[in-house]
């Protein structure tokens, strides 16, 4: 133990003695370290770590599926036909969201409530804090209005108060009894998780839309029995899917059922992402280590003498090595210290810049538990990795003095080799990492200046949902809105008011239903063509400034009794009307019309993006007036130079005016709507970007290091070359095209190794091929420019070296 510590003291003492050389190593090792552990923290908590259920890999997501959509949901009588008949499952269970509003002292409130089917509850297998859950007697149409509480909602409204059971709250109208209190059961449902449970059968009475079969609102999870699998349950749930599909033709036909573990269905959209960084940052430690391996190589090179003095006097190979790793291992250790600031500035970053609302369990990412293993391995890899060649070199070195390097001396081809290698891995993946930031650069910025069809600037959004039973009859849901609409024309500094029940990047549950024209065969209901279908009040293209681009706007005359109308938009009269004026025409949407009445094209409006580039939308929208088609869920949108802050107390008053049970939803401006759905994508970029910007920095530094190391050992060389006649031109040339060299070959590989893993890399960009020449060609550019800066200093350095200067000191 002693001599461990007499060790550890010298070693310091020499890295005192080069304080440069330490805190650059220090500071590279890191930002290497910290960024791959904050990274893993971010991979671990959304991919990794398993759902907080008994068994979670046996539990499944279970969507339909037609021939536009891969994750449709499922309507309630399949899934009751699915849990009755099939054969694989422990438990099939159902959940669905909605909003019910709460009526008590402190006023009205809109909550998330997730209508789930009994089975849940067993399903998850959570245990709940306190009561029970309801029962399969209870999940039925006309039982018991019965409630149970998520823990989170109990602890902030009813602050744990443990005789909460038995008591009752007012939710749209109705007094549900609570009868318990649960964790989240299965939530993938992101930022807005459901708040309280109430059984899906109380949602509606038996003539109600939810219980059609092409009403598909529902998530549908499985528990697999014991040694059965996902083909083997996926196969089951078909074959009762081919059945329904004989039994309900009209409804069934053109549906498929696929299964995923219920994990990939909540992470689905951002592993690929989260995999894409977590390559990236592997890329910069690597680039890290190679670099401050290079650096100890160097310093073992240059105490060659002293390692050779020391072995001759008796220290062994062992000894010798374990010196070397002994500095490694320390520079690691402060590296790390340095690593976990960087970590925790990371996640905190992370955490703040909203990524939750678009990848869900961010909330969880943390430095603890598997996070802080991680933390720890990357650090002993990273001390072995770094001081195993110059522990090799130490280890090499032979007795007694005679033939050890001097001052005069050149560099030794294998070590020139063994520095080559290095700096041509550190260029090859700083080629690969500039050019993927530069096609995510690229992506970013095609996904940003995709035209959104409508002007979002000084645009307003409020949800509003009427819950309450008064507003089953369509005439009070009219003049409700109506009565809003008038008085939020009246606001000051509002000059357009409307509403839509799925405005652009506000909503995504809005009804995607098969359409055909009359006089085409009508195609099966899984097989046919969707459209958006959307409830908005007149002015409502006048508001957003969605052109018209033929027919009229909606008007006075368009009422509940007149003949049904819609606004369609370009794409679908370009794909169904092709070189013909569909103004006049009919169109039959199945769930607005079963009965086949038609309705009447009056107009055709632009296309607009209602979410990300890459998010699914149908490419057809249409448009109906909500006097024919009211709703109870609308957004108010309202045009105005007002600020947020100051009009949502306004809007507030004027909807409590009207009805003070109704509660508005959020409030909010479409520029931040439209921003924090760009949030995944931009944090991505940046963050892959920042990692290209270190591992060029690194690499430049690789460069110039072992360039000015190799001139600085080749100094009476050159020396020797200028008194022979060489000019400080060639001097330069000759050192120039040395550094070069090694630059261009890195540039190769790197360019063979982008062009290898581009097919990975096409799922996460936008409107940007992974070959995309500017792209490469910006990362080549980028990267040959630094290298040529790197070996440009060391160069100039060489051709201004004085021979005989150098011939008098040898």
């Amino acid at each position: 133990m002693r001599g461990l510590l007499a060790s550890v003291r010298y070693t310091i003492r020499l890295l005192l003695k080069s304080p440069t050389f330490t805190v650059i190593a220090v500071l590279i090792l890191g930002v290497g370290i910290g960024a791959n552990t904050a990274i893993f923290s971010l991979v671990d908590a959304v991919v990794l770590n398993p759902l907080p259920f008994p068994q979670p890999d046996r539990l499944v997501s279970v969507v339909h599926t037609t021939n536009e959509l891969s994750d449709l949901g499922v309507d309630l009588p399949d899934y009751v036909d699915f849990r009755t008949a099939q054969q694989s499952f422990d438990e099939l269970a159902a959940a669905g969201e909605d909003f019910l509003d709460l009526s008590d002292s402190a006023g009205p409130q809109r909550l998330n409530i997730g209508f789930v089917s009994a089975s849940l509850f067993s399903l998850t297998g959570r245990p709940f804090v306190i009561g029970r859950p309801f029962t399969d007697q209870e999940d039925r149409f006309g039982g018991p209005l019965l409630v149970v509480l998520t823990e989170r909602f109990w602890r902030s409204h009813f602050q744990s108060d443990l005789k909460v059971l038995g008591q009752n709250m007012t939710l749209s109208g109705r007094s549900y009894e609570i009868i318990g209190v649960c964790a989240n059961q299965v939530d993938d449902w992101g930022i807005d998780s459901p708040q309280l449970y109430v059984p899906v059968h109380s949602l509606a009475g038996a003539d109600d839309p939810v219980m059609r079969r092409d009403h598909h609102f529902l998530g549908c999870y499985g528990r697999l029995k014991s040694g059965v699998t996902l083909d083997q349950a996926g196969k089951d749930l078909a074959r009762i899917e081919r059945t329904l599909q004989k039994r309900y033709p009209e409804m069934n036909q053109g549906y498929g059922v696929r299964l995923m573990p219920l994990l990939d269905s909540m992470v689905v959209d951002a592993v690929s992402n989260l995999w894409f960084l977590g390559a990236s940052v592997a890329c910069l430690l690597v680039i890290a280590v190679a670099n401050v391996a290079n650096l100890l190589f160097c310093r073992a090179v240059e105490r060659r003498k002293e390692t050779v003095i020391r072995r001759t006097l008796g220290a062994t190979r062992w000894a010798l090595a374990g010196d070397a790793l002994l500095e490694s291992l320390i520079l690691s250790l402060f590296g790390a210290a340095i690593g976990w600031l960087v970590a925790l500035g990371l996640i905190g970053l992370i955490k703040e810049v909203g990524l939750q609302e678009s990848i869900a369990r961010v909330d969880q990412v943390s430095f603890g538990g598997p996070t802080l293993t991680v933390f720890a391995g990357i650090t002993g890899l990273v001390s072995l990795l770094t001081g195993s060649l110059s522990a090799l070199k130490a280890a090499s070195a032979g007795t007694g003095l005679k033939g050890l390097p001097n001052r005069t001396g050149t560099a030794g081809r294998e070590r020139q080799r063994t520095q080559r290698i290095l700096v041509i891995g550190q260029v090859a993946l700083s080629c690969v990492l500039l050019t993927t930031a530069a096609l995510l650069v690229r992506s970013f910025v095609a996904a940003q200046n995709r035209p959104l069809g409508f002007n979002p600037e000084h645009l307003v959004a409020a949800e509003v949902s009427l819950t309450s039973r008064k507003y089953d009859d369509l005439g009070q849901i009219r003049k409700f809105f109506d009565a809003v609409l008038d008085r939020m024309r009246l606001l000051p500094g509002v000059t357009d008011v409307s509403m839509d029940d799925d405005l652009p990047f506000v909503l995504e549950w809005g009804d995607w239903d098969p359409f055909f024209l009359p006089g085409q065969s009508r195609a099966e209901p899984g097989r046919a063509p969707t459209v958006a279908a959307q409830s908005v009040s007149s002015d409502y293209l006048h508001t957003l400034q969605i052109p018209l681009l033929r027919g009229r706007d909606f008007n006075a005359e368009d009422t509940a009794t007149s003949q049904p109308v819609v606004i369609i938009n370009e794409a679908l009269a370009s794909r169904y009307f092709p070189n013909e004026n569909p103004i006049g025409k009919p169109i039959i949407i199945y769930a607005l019309h079963a009965a086949n009445v038609s309705c009447t094209v009056v107009g055709v409006a632009g296309n607009v993006l209602y979410a990300s580039p890459d998010s699914h939308h149908p490419a057809f929208d249409s448009y109906f007036p909500y006097n024919q088609r009211p709703l109870n869920n609308e957004v108010l949108v309202l045009r105005t130079l007002s600020d947020v802050a100051t009009l949502a107390p306004a809007i507030r008053k004027i909807v409590a005016s009207v009805d003070p049970d109704v509660p508005i939803g959020k409030i909010t401006t479409f520029n931040h709507l439209i921003a924090a759905r760009f949030t995944s994508r931009q944090t991505g970029m940046l963050l892959v970007s920042a990692f290209s910007a270190a591992a060029l920095f690194l690499s430049a530094i690789g460069i110039y290091g072992t360039l000015a190391y190799t001139v600085m050992h080749r100094t009476r060389e050159l020396g020797i070359r200028v008194s022979l006649g060489s000019t400080s031109l060639g001097i330069l040339n000759l050192v120039l095209r040395d550094g070069l060299q090694v630059v261009g070959i890195g540039l190769l590989a790197g360019v063979l190794v982008a062009f290898g893993v581009a097919g990975f890399l096409q799922s996460a960009l936008y409107g940007v091929s992974a070959r995309d020449p500017i792209a490469m060609g910006t990362g080549i550019v980028v990267l040959a420019v630094a290298g040529f800066i790197a070996c440009l200093l060391p160069a100039l350095r060489a051709s201004r070296v004085d021979p005989t200067a150098v011939l008098r000191s040898e």
